[in-house]
């Protein structure tokens, strides 16, 4: 941490084990901490309490030195002991972000850095952060997340070239609403199975309780999809422009859907919902519902509903909801 930091700047967590909980995390807060004085530069040995345990860890306190620089036509702003991707020359069509500046670790890309001039990106080792519409419609065809990163900004891929699988690391903790939408090559979401905060479900992008539904793969070869159960809502964009999706069963007695979730799909059929407590909430003018089969199961249907061998009947959909 830099000078003047706290230990809650870490983001770290403390595993608990027990007989009866197994295994438990808690946030790592400056009460717990002994010795974790920041005031100057150094190292030192902090203790961590809780009730009778305790354990210890060292504690790295950097000068706080801000300036900027500029490499490999990426300029970087160096502050608190890390460094921070700024903007780019969009000289190159490949660029590799150096896992450190100076000594200082590149842990962030910081909002709209690159453009559609990228067609490809090495992500460094120690990258925590990616911003706000990052690589917003830039050409990149792929993307290696490292395991340590944290958190990928609102629309920080939205409309980029990404193809086939995404996977997501085990230490994110915070996607960000349309961070994936609109990845019209995109087939599956693949994250990791020690991720605490996030799962895929058939290579849709979920939370960790699979109440929300993030992101349909748009590419993915799937003519029918089962919402589970467990959904209470549907992101916006969340199931736009779907190519081969033609059944969509959602079963759960309460969800909600946000505006544009099933926006502007190029293959279907018709949407099945069922009875109870769904809100389709509201439509957006310019693109009114022009579904001709939307039917609702009946509330004593079965959770997962079989689904028909044969479709007798084809409609086309484009709905905007909430």
């Amino acid at each position: 941490i830099p000078e003047g930091g706290c230990v809650e700047d870490l983001g770290a967590a403390v595993e608990l084990c027990c007989d009866e909980h197994e295994v438990c995390y808690i946030p790592l807060m400056e009460e717990m901490c002994s010795g974790a004085d920041s005031s100057t530069a150094g190292e030192r040995t902090v203790t961590v309490r809780y009730g009778s345990l305790s354990c210890t860890f060292t504690l790295s306190v950097y000068e706080d030195t801000s300036y900027t620089k500029t490499v490999n036509g990426l300029t970087m702003q160096i502050s608190g002991g890390e460094a921070t991707v700024t903007d780019w020359d969009e000289k190159a069509d490949h660029v590799t972000i150096p896992d450190e500046v100076d000594g200082y670790p590149v842990s962030a890309i910081g909002p709209s850095v690159f453009t559609f001039h990228l067609s490809s990106v090495t992500l460094p080792e120690g990258l925590k952060e990616i911003g706000d519409r990052a690589f917003y419609g830039s050409g990149i065809t792929s993307i290696e997340l490292p395991e340590g990163l944290r958190r990928i900004g609102e629309q920080a891929f939205a409309y980029s070239g990404l193809t086939g699988t995404v996977h997501i690391p085990a230490s994110v903790r915070d996607i960000q609403p349309y961070a994936f939408t609109y990845l019209s090559h995109v087939t599956d979401f693949d994250v990791h199975e020690d991720n605490r905060y996030y799962c895929d479900d058939n290579g849709v992008l979920y939370d960790a309780e699979k109440t929300v539904l993030m992101s349909y793969p748009l590419a993915s070869t799937n003519s029918t999809y089962v919402v589970p159960d467990s959904v209470t809502k549907l992101y916006c964009t969340s199931l736009s422009k779907t190519q081969n999706l033609k059944n969509l069963y959602v079963t759960s007695p309460s969800i909600s859907a946000r505006m544009r979730a099933f926006a502007a799909s190029m293959s279907r059929e018709r949407i099945l919902l069922r009875r109870g407590r769904t809100a389709l909430g509201e439509t957006d003018s310019s693109s009114m519902p022009m579904a001709r089969k939307v039917s609702v199961i009946s509330r004593s249907a079965p959770s997962s509903p079989q689904i028909p061998t044969q479709m007798p009947f084809l409609w086309a959909f484009s709905v905007t909801i909430f």
